[in-house]
């Protein structure tokens, strides 16, 4: 009877890590329900502090089950991009639980570590997100790296706090966030001048980073000499792969040309259109484009296209008449979405990559910038967007950023908010607009400081028109990258180590 007792309380302890999770997972985009953070964190460091006689192995369920909550609530729409091909519905299981069920492998590890430090003081609490961000740096970068749904993106409605992020980056602003959330775990009720000074400092934070962030919003943009149309056709992605002719007329009929100057840039979502033959692709297009644009405006527009018998999917950048400008071919690809792991073995057992056709996408080489009169827009397409310190892998001069995306693969799901914000986090870091296409996702100019000065919801279909601007100076991030976090955790370890020293002094 109490081996059955205990066995039942221990499987409650695993079931409560997994709730726990998913309570968490609605401080994420669309819900922002931000104040879970502040009862979550505090909550998970208090049980792992009572259960700090478990074993090392217990504590990494502990995380792992934490993780699986957290992964399947936010992560569940994955499955609805396997919609488009029958063939593929038979991963659905793996998209739903083993791909949580890998992620939560990092949060394992995080509890894993963190048992030698648990305790109820700041030092504690000072590891313990330390721990918790390293492991969020290192699930962002290793192998292709899937730095989605980060904590810190509960922050993602709060534009004045997020300000922060042109100084600290993503992973610096997660590290103080999650320092920040777990205070609340020293509160104590028999001490009155401790929790003064806790609550006096946490107002202080919170004051600080608001002006701070009331400043930044203040600060003057720079008007660039360029106008943008940026299309959101909101068709169904078979339609334009079964009926290219037509998907370009409507993206022609769309843009409405003219009706805008001849100083205009279009900008059509990713996936526009398909070239076998890039030369005779564009001639193709030359007369129908030469009779609808005005000479001298130009059009950005994503097409998969073939080269030396290699699929990309790529960025072009043409003039009035259809002839190329410039190229750029995607280098981060999606894992499974646009090519598979261990294709060969993949393709025996009659499986593919999500996307139309067969054969997995090749990578670019490199990413250059767009260049129009002398303004210089740095390409992303889709996916890329979401990796913080590595969009100018080139590090060169680039005035604004040209992101365009499908977005149809979410099926209208939360995935579509979660994949729209990161372009704003990226737009702060990098104190540079994002002018973002997409078909059926959120179309939108995000402005450098992170205000969306117009959007299109991902069920709207239409047009959005904005001019450009830039910030004069850089960004704190965007001169050092991630680097700030290295500094900042030996700075925060400094700081914990004097004040341990004036302590026990």
């Amino acid at each position: 009877m109490n081996n059955t007792i205990k066995i039942v309380s221990i499987k409650l302890r695993y079931i409560i890590f997994t709730i726990i999770g998913i309570l968490l997972s609605f401080s994420l985009p669309p819900y922002n329900l931000t104040i879970i953070c502040f009862i979550v964190f505090p909550m998970l460091l208090f049980f792992l502090d009572w259960l700090i006689k478990e074993k090392y192995s217990n504590f990494f369920l502990f995380g792992l089950s934490f993780g699986f909550g957290y992964f399947l609530s936010s992560l569940y729409w994955i499955s609805y991009s396997l919609n488009f091909d029958k063939n593929l519905e038979i991963l659905k299981p793996f998209a739903i639980i083993f791909i949580p069920l890998f992620l939560s492998f990092f949060y394992g590890i995080v509890f894993f570590i963190y048992k030698k430090f648990v305790g109820k003081s700041i030092k504690s609490i000072l590891y313990f997100s330390i721990i918790f961000t390293i492991t969020e740096f290192v699930r962002g970068n290793i192998f292709t790296g899937f730095p989605w749904n980060l904590v810190i993106y509960s922050l993602s409605d709060h534009t004045k706090y997020l300000q922060l992020l042109s100084l600290f980056g993503t992973y610096g602003l997660h590290l103080l966030f999650i320092i920040f959330c777990c205070i609340p775990l020293l509160i104590s009720f028999d001490n009155a001048k401790k929790n003064l000074i806790l609550i006096t400092s946490f107002i202080f934070f919170l004051v600080t980073t608001y002006f701070y962030g009331d400043y930044s919003l203040e600060k003057k943009l720079s008007k660039l000499d360029i106008k943008f149309v940026i299309l959101q056709p909101n068709e169904n992605i078979k339609n334009i792969y079964n009926n290219p002719r037509t998907h370009i007329k409507n993206l022609i009929s769309l843009s409405n040309p003219t009706k805008y100057s001849e100083n205009t840039v279009f900008v059509w979502p990713e996936g526009s259109i398909y070239f076998e033959d890039i030369k005779l692709g564009l001639d193709n297009l030359s007369e129908e484009f030469d009779k609808k644009f005005k000479p001298g405006q130009k059009i950005i527009f994503g097409a998969t296209n073939l080269k030396n018998n290699k699929v990309y999917n790529s960025i072009f950048f043409i003039n009035s008449d259809a002839s190329l400008i410039s190229k750029y071919d995607k280098i981060k690809l999606v894992p499974f979405g646009e090519f598979m792991p261990f294709e060969n073995l993949v393709k025996r057992l009659g499986f593919k990559k999500i996307t139309f056709g067969y054969d997995s996408f090749s990578r670019g080489k490199k990413r250059q910038t767009i260049n129009y009169n002398n303004i210089k827009m740095l390409p992303i397409i889709c996916y890329e967007i979401i990796y913080s310190g590595n969009l100018n892998m080139e590090s060169k001069k680039f005035d604004l950023i040209v992101n365009l995306s499908e977005d149809g693969w979410f099926n209208k799901s939360i995935g579509t908010y979660q994949h729209f914000y990161h372009s704003k986090f990226r737009a702060i870091e990098e104190g540079k607009q994002v002018i973002r296409a997409t078909n059926q996702g959120i179309t939108a100019s995000i402005l450098p400081n992170g205000i969306v000065v117009n959007s299109r919801q991902f069920n709207q279909k239409g047009k959005i028109v904005s001019e450009g601007f830039t910030l004069k100076k850089k960004t704190l991030f965007s001169k050092y990258g991630n680097i700030i976090l290295s500094l900042l955790i030996i700075i925060l370890l400094v700081l914990q180590n004097i004040f341990e020293r004036i302590k026990r002094e």
